[in-house]
């Protein structure tokens, strides 16, 4: 809104709190969808490619904004900005991945070889033979994108219209 139009505070104060509830829903509608699509809870069967497992809630908590987030709102004239920062630390990893140009290493522990040498009896694979004894002692870990923002994402496009319309239809009826 213009600050020369004749449309009173109260109706700008009106359309800016249906605005800032229309982001809210969006953005737990985005969040939600992340998480039942692209994340699927622990409890047996093997892994599913592309999804995150949940084995802690700890991600799945932040996107929902109940811990580990923090949620900022920036509403101007002309836009409005809804944020959620996700603060937990490996949130990142799991949405882009690691490539081998910027894997981590990690040194191996007596407890990592342990369990590799372990791994190596049980299974006889080679592989754990090498984790337990890489060169220069340390790992190279190099992890997948396992996207659940970005598709999530797009999967809320085509809900939005219904979630805006519906909040507009309620702030009205409300007056």
């Amino acid at each position: 809104m213009e600050a020369n139009s004749n449309v009173s505070p109260a109706v700008v104060d009106k359309i800016r709190e249906i605005v800032v509830k229309a982001a809210e829903r969006l953005m737990n509608r985005w969040t939600a969808i992340a998480v039942e699509r692209f994340m699927r809870p622990s409890g047996g069967g093997p892994p599913v490619p592309g999804k995150l497992t949940i084995r802690t809630g700890r991600l799945a908590n932040s996107l929902l904004g109940r811990a580990e987030s923090k949620d900022s709102v920036q509403l101007s004239e002309k836009a409005l900005v809804y944020t959620r920062t996700v603060t937990v630390p490996y949130a990142a990893r799991h949405e882009f991945g690691l490539g081998p140009d910027a894997g981590v290493t990690q040194p191996v522990t007596r407890a990592m070889r342990g369990h590799f040498l372990w791994m190596y009896k049980e299974t006889g694979d080679e592989m754990y033979k090498r984790f337990a004894f890489p060169k220069a002692g340390v790992l190279r870990i190099i992890s997948p994108a396992r996207p659940y923002a970005a598709p999530a994402e797009a999967r809320l496009m085509e809900e939005a219209q219904k979630i805006l319309d519906q909040t507009i239809s309620m702030g009205v009826a409300r007056g």
